[in-house]
């Protein structure tokens, strides 16, 4: 093999890559690099997932060659942005930049193998609509101590797309418009590690994420410009969570989301040990009311915080008790000014809103404490 590359752009390739590897399940470090036309592709694999790249070559002599992922950028890192020309000789690998020239010896390529097949169920999902969507849902996703919640639930349905993860603790669903309807209901469970991957590479794309569910192969293809990511799905039947989601609420709370998000963050240091703090909603007049958001230690005598909001009630009096990181976790992920808090019994789940209207809905168990 013999091709010459833009330094940036081959640096640029291999973050990608070597972001993937810190994420997979895999003891190799390998990339495996490749000349397709006139680009080159790296691309490296788990048993759960690969991930690739394509970047813009000049190919003397078509080859493929395996290499150690992080050595390589290690060493294109720090090159010059100049031309880096790679040159694949009898089991070596020889990369010139500029003045400076590298020696390494190619290695046997032991990544699992998977088809880059763009045939199934396809359809298109907004970049940002997607990141937004994973940046919402994935981290309520459980353990792989229980693999079918350590995945995704996705469901599309005519020209919508419904993301949902749940953890036995708590559950986030975002709905998202496709690009083009589907023609059959697809309703699969993605290894949640995967979708966080490739939302971290995909921050810097934009336009139209490509997607495709192929059912016999049971694997899921994305691409955003010239990444593309393969993974396979978890087998199993996902939990119905719409049974969570209460169909009607005894109160509706509506806060400043930034506000509310300081005062658990303060209170939060007194819950090292109990890992609890409780909400007190209080109407005051008309619509009006105050949240108050207290939280103790174990020597309650000595350590406790208590912080009021003023928000707009709808219904009754309420309290309740959260695990606060929890809530801080959601409310962290939304952009929104004002969210709602939809409460019922203090042994019901809270079921939080963004108040500008957008998909988006995630439930919260309680903390049974005495009251």
């Amino acid at each position: 093999m013999k091709v010459s590359c833009l330094q940036e752009n081959l640096n640029w390739a291999l973050g990608i890559v070597c972001r993937g590897l810190s994420r997979l399940k895999t003891e190799s470090s390998k990339v495996i690099i490749e000349t397709v036309g006139n680009n080159l592709i790296l691309r490296t694999a788990s048993s759960e997932m690969s991930i690739r790249c394509r970047i813009s070559a000049k190919v003397v002599v078509s080859g493929m060659v395996v290499m150690s992922a992080q050595l390589l950028a290690g060493l294109v890192g720090i090159l010059p942005k100049d031309r880096i020309d790679i040159d694949v000789i009898a089991g070596r690998t020889i990369i010139t930049c500029a003045r400076f020239t590298a020696n390494f010896n190619s290695l046997k390529s032991d990544l699992p193998s998977y088809t880059w097949l763009e045939s199934g169920i396809s359809t298109g999902i907004d970049v940002s609509d997607l990141r937004t969507a994973l940046n919402r849902v994935t981290f309520a996703a459980g353990d792989e101590s229980r693999p079918l919640l350590s995945g995704i639930n996705l469901l599309l349905k005519d020209k919508t797309a419904t993301f949902a993860a749940v953890d036995g603790f708590r559950l986030a669903v975002m709905e998202l418009p496709l690009k083009v309807a589907v023609k059959q209901v697809v309703n699969i469970v993605i290894p949640a590690k995967s979708l966080d991957i490739f939302n971290q590479c995909i921050a810097d794309r934009s336009g139209v994420v490509k997607l495709i569910v192929n059912l016999e192969t049971k694997q899921v293809f994305l691409r955003a410009e010239n990444i593309e990511m393969v993974t396979q799905t978890i087998p199993g039947r996902y939990p119905n969570y719409g049974s969570l989601i209460p169909a009607k609420f005894a109160t509706i709370v509506e806060v400043n989301r930034v506000e509310l998000l300081r005062s658990l963050r303060a209170v939060s240091s007194f819950t090292r040990e109990t890992g609890t703090v409780r909400f007190f909603i209080t109407k005051t007049s008309g619509d009006q009311g105050e949240l108050t958001i207290t939280a103790k230690s174990k020597d309650e005598e000595r350590d406790t915080s208590k912080h009021d909001i003023v928000v707009t009630v709808d219904g009754v009096d309420a309290k309740i008790a959260f695990k606060p990181n929890y809530i801080i976790s959601a409310l962290s992920k939304l952009n929104s000014e004002r969210v709602s808090l939809s409460l019922n019994t203090p042994t019901s789940p809270g079921v939080i809103h963004p108040v500008d209207g957008d998909n988006y809905t995630y439930v919260v168990m309680p903390m049974f404490v005495a009251w």
